[in-house]
This record gives structure tokens, sequence and C-alpha cells, in this order.
């Protein structure tokens, strides 16, 4: 009992002395529809005196820290009192748009002719499609073509958008065979590096800059081998052959005709002369979770949702020539497409309205007389990527004389601020109501007779001093936000998400999977390796585990016990006691160098030994 009060003592002196360094901005003005509009035709067009207007980077500048603070043990102690709160300032960076007086060579322009009188009437946004067309070597790039207009489907050029870019100069070597993950110490650079043959030529900060969440965008590589090795035909009827696939659960038979999809899915196994039966007929053919039964898209997107720091899945579509499986539709997620076999015609629609904008939902099926004009009609040919954000309506058709298969990634589904502020705001009010008497007084007796939507209406002074004593209780809510522990909340549904690492064998050989405890025969237990204080030891990948301070104490939460199946497990953790959490944490920290276990903070030096044992034996540690 009286551990728990000194802990909880603790507890309280740090939490007054971080609201006495609290920095509480303030609140902007309510975002109205109107100021909704304005703000977001801001971002997609820059007004100007001349008829160009130029999308410039935006560069997040935020105050460089003057040195690490050093944490206190006891931020990993058990919190009986609620739901722990962060103790740290709270400290926003602040987005700035510049304008560049000189723009580096490599770097993209987007440049659109526009009307100064009819921009200033217009009502609506103006969407943007971007199309690159890496030119064959040798070839020299077209300039973009005026905004608003989409290329015919057997067009070469580019539409509107990213100014078009030459070839590079290299042969037409498949990215998957570029991409040595046994080369990288870090997982992160080895995401990293990934989504860049993914999007190349663009570069990152070209990517995230001008298109993410804001445009469609078309890569026209002219290398017909780019995509190759990441899913076949082949490999497709050798999954239909080796293992168990169900309609509905792991493959979809669809086809889109007369203006309605209708799904043709029949019960039980997908056997693949039934699958192949319908495919003759005009169906196309959706595998659900291709990750689950091939090792090389498990690859891509395990490596992949360690970049986007949030699960990728993967659809696999094969489609008759001539046909087409879906309607047209929007959905929830950031949709890069590699077009592997064959061609498909493909047309991008802008969001209907402002709520359909980085939409949390996907939409029904819409009719064809309901789109409106596209902004992208193009064909892809193998090597080509697609991308298009939350929100933009799409469909595709293969052509007459050609079947298509393409791998649609998807990422970032439920992965907005909205989705931390409800899991941020209801810690907030719990903890504000336990500490503030202000939350806890009752309501007026009255408060019926004057509020609701019947008295919306009337004039009275009570709704004022109501709504007023509302508005300042949210806002004292920051003060008591725990925004830290909102986060992990956040990370660890992604760790639960996650596919497992595809491990490389020079990480096996290095950890418990090939060092560990083994049967060797005539009933004898073979032990595996046993640390020592002076064993050198790192995590096994950055992006396989989440620390978060638990109302019962610290755990490590770890996606290594994960399948290929999404969630098909309990969200896998690893307790740890308070006093060992800093040597967690270090070596959290200092990923990718490996650290000394005798180097490690432990309050008790025996238990160096014994957690990282348990660590290395859980598969989170790998030795030099």
């Amino acid at each position: 009992m009286s551990q728990s009060r000194s802990a909880f003592a603790v507890y309280k002196q740090q939490k007054q002395q971080s609201r006495s360094e609290q920095i509480v901005e303030k609140s902007p003005p309510p975002v109205t529809p109107e100021r909704g509009k304005k703000r977001r035709k801001h971002v997609l067009k820059k007004l100007s005196s001349q008829k160009k207007r130029k999308f410039h980077e935006i560069q997040d500048e935020g105050d460089a820290a003057a040195g690490e603070k050093d944490q206190p043990k006891t931020k990993w102690r058990s919190r009986q009192h609620g739901k722990a709160r962060s103790g740290s300032t709270v400290k926003k960076k602040q987005a700035k748009r510049r304008r560049k007086e000189e723009e580096k060579e490599e770097e993209i322009e987007v440049e659109v002719d526009v009307d100064d009188d009819e921009v200033e009437e217009e009502e609506e946004p103006i969407w943007l499609s971007s199309e690159i067309d890496v030119s064959p070597e040798g070839a020299k790039a077209e300039e973009p073509k005026k905004s608003g207009t989409a290329a015919p489907p057997s067009s070469s050029a580019a539409t509107c958008g990213l100014q078009t870019m030459k070839s590079d100069g290299r042969l037409d070597v498949p990215f998957f065979s570029q991409f040595k993950p046994e080369d990288y110490a870090d997982s992160r650079c080895a995401a990293r590096d990934l989504f860049q043959m993914l999007i190349s030529p663009v570069t990152h900060e070209q990517f995230y800059s001008k298109v993410w969440e804001k445009r469609p965008l078309l890569l026209r590589r002219h290398k017909p081998h780019y995509n190759e090795g990441w899913f076949s035909s082949k490999e497709f009827d050798q999954i239909l052959h080796d293992h168990h696939i169900e309609y509905s659960v792991n493959l979809d038979v669809t086809k889109y005709e007369s203006g309605k999809r209708v799904t043709l899915n029949q019960s039980g196994r997908a056997h693949p002369s039934s699958v192949w039966k319908s495919f003759k007929e005009g169906c196309s053919i959706r595998l659900l979770n291709p990750q689950t039964y091939s090792n090389t898209v498990w690859l891509l997107n395990s490596t992949l949702q360690e970049h986007f720091n949030s699960f990728v899945g993967a659809n696999v579509y094969l489609t008759p020539a001539g046909t087409q499986g879906f309607a047209p539709h929007y959905d929830d997620i950031e949709a890069f497409v590699l077009q592997l076999e064959g061609k498909k015609h493909w047309r991008v629609y802008p969001p209907k309205d402002d709520v359909e904008y980085l939409p949390r939902h996907s939409s029904k099926n819409f009719s064809e007389d309901e789109l409106g004009d596209s902004i992208l009609d193009v064909i892809l040919e193998p090597g080509d990527l697609l991308y298009f954000p939350r929100g933009f309506i799409h469909q595709a058709n293969a052509l007459p004389d050609s079947h298509s298969l393409h791998v649609t990634l998807s990422s970032y589904q439920k992965n907005t601020w909205a989705d931390l502020l409800e899991k941020l705001l209801p810690a907030a009010l719990h903890v504000a109501a336990s500490e503030e008497l202000e939350f806890r007084e009752g309501l007026p007796m009255d408060y019926l007779g004057f509020m609701g939507v019947v008295h919306t209406d009337i004039n009275d002074p009570r709704r004022t001093e109501f709504c007023e004593i509302i508005a300042s209780l949210i806002s004292k809510l920051i003060q008591y936000a725990p925004i830290d522990n909102a986060v992990d909340q956040l990370g660890s549904g992604h760790i639960h998400s996650s596919l497992p690492p595809c491990l490389t064998d020079r990480e096996k050989a290095r950890g418990v999977w090939e060092q560990g405890c083994r049967l060797v025969g005539q009933g004898q237990v073979q032990h595996g390796t046993e640390l020592t204080l002076e064993s050198q030891v790192k995590l096994v990948r950055y992006g396989v585990v989440r620390l978060a301070l638990e109302e019962d104490g610290p755990i490590l939460y770890s996606s290594l016990e994960n399948t290929r199946i999404y969630q098909e497990k309990e969200l896998q953790g690893l307790p740890i006691e308070d006093k060992d959490a800093p040597a967690v944490e270090r070596l959290i920290q200092s990923y990718p160098d490996f650290v000394l276990v005798k180097d490690l903070p432990f309050e008790d030096p025996d238990n160096r030994i014994k957690l990282c044992q348990s660590l290395y034996n859980h598969g989170l540690i790998i030795t030099r």
C-alpha cells in the first residue's frame, strides 16, 4: 500500500509540474462550411496576378530541441488513478507555405494555365490529376497539357499536372530484383527505399508535397518488366491449387454489366475449375488477401507498412478481355495500382463534394449519370503505376484484345486526426472529470427548458451562458489530454493489424529462429544462445514493437506473433516490469545500433541478462 501511495504521489507531483509548464495555444476559429471550402481551395490553388500558378512545397518547421531532457524513470510506473496523462509539454509544429524564388533542376513543378477572372468566379475546387510520362531513353519528355482536360485513352502524352520527366537511363529491370532487404541494417531505410522504387522516378519529397492526399498520379514508365516478380497469373493459379481458398472470404467473382455490379460467389471452397469457368464466362476474379499466400506480396506489404506506419493490404484483380468487374466507387484507403499483365482502361473522377474528400468510409456503387467528367482517362500498361487518394471515384475495364492483371496496394485506412481524437478526447474527459471539480458540477436544474432543438430559435440569455460554459470546459480539456497514450493506442492497433515481418536469412541466423533451443534426437535438447553482459543486442526490426503504458503497467506489443491473416489473433503483448521499462526504451531509441547488455539502464543490475534473454527468446532482439 505504501508503494502504491508513493507512486501516486510522484505522479501527482509530476502532473502539477507539467501543468505549470504547459503551453496552451489559442484555439483557431471554428471552420464553417464556407471557411472550410475557402481553405481547401487555397490548398488546391494559389491565386496570383499571373496566368500561371505553382504549387509549392509545404515545409514543416519546428523549434530545434536545445537538448534531450532526461525522462524520470517513474514515467513507466503503473498509474492507478484513471488514465495516465502525458507529462510532456504540448507543442504544435505549424506547416508554413513558402514560395521559392528558384526551383531546383530535379524538382517537379505543377504549372497550369488559368484565366484569373474565371478562377475568381469558381465555386468548386479544381481537382488536378498528375501524369508523368517517363520517355524511353534518349527521347524528349513532353510538356504538360492544360489543366481541366484529360488525355484520350490512346494518348501517351502527359495531361495536366506534374511536369514530365526524362528517363533516368536505367534498363528495364524489375524493382523486385533491385530491392535487397538483406543489405539493410535499418528496416526503416529498407522501407523508404522500397517505396522510392515503387514511385520512381518521383521522389519522396515531390510525392508527399504535391501528390499525397491531393490528387491522382499516373506514372508511364515504358518499362514493361518493371513491376514483374511480385505476382503473376501463374502464381494465382498455383494458389488456387495449393491452398483452401474460399468464396467471399478470400476470393470474389464479379461482373459489371448494364450499369450494375453483380457478385457471383458460390459457397465453400473456390476450386480452380469453378473459378476459371467463371473467368472464361467474362467474370472478374478478385483475390482479397494475396499476402497470406504469396511470399513476394508478403515481403512487399510488410516492408511498406513500416514506411507508412500503417497496415498495408493488397487485392489482386484478374479481368477477362473486354470486360469490367466493378462499378464506379471510391475507397477509404490510399491506393497504389501496379499493372502486372495486359492493359486496363482507367477513369478517375474528382470527389463529388467536400464531404467526400478524404472520406473515412467507402462509397456506394455509383451510376454513370452520377459521375460527371473524369480528370484522368488513361490506359495502364505493364510497368505503370496509378495512385489515387481516398474519395476519388474510379472504374476500370480490360481492353478487348487483352486480359488484365493488377495488384492494388492499400494503406492509411482509419489513420486520421479524427481517429486519434476519438481515442484522445474520451480519455481527456475521464481525467478532467476525476481531477477538476468544475467538470463534476451539476447542470442547471432548468436546462431542459431552454436547451434542445425545440428551443433553438428562442432568444434566451440562459442559452448563451450555457454554451459559454460548454466552450470553456472543452477548451480546458487540452490540459488533461493524454496525447502520448492516445498515440500509443493507435500504435498498438497498428501492431495488431500488421503483417509479421518477412525476416531475412541474416536476421534469422542472429536470432532465436536458428540459435534457439532444439530437439536434436535421442530425446536430447540442445540449448540455444545464452546472453551475457558482453552480448551486443538490438531490436530485430524497428516497426515490430510498441512500448505502451497501460493501467496495469508497461506492455511491449509485438507483431512477430501475428499471422498473415488480418487480425486473426488477439493483440500480443509482453508485460514489462516498471523498473525494466527504461532498458526496453533504450533498445528502441538505440535502433539500429547494437547495445551491450551491461550498458542497459537497470535499477537492478541482476535483471539485465534475465530481461534480454526473455526478449531474445520471444524473437524481439537479435545478437551481433
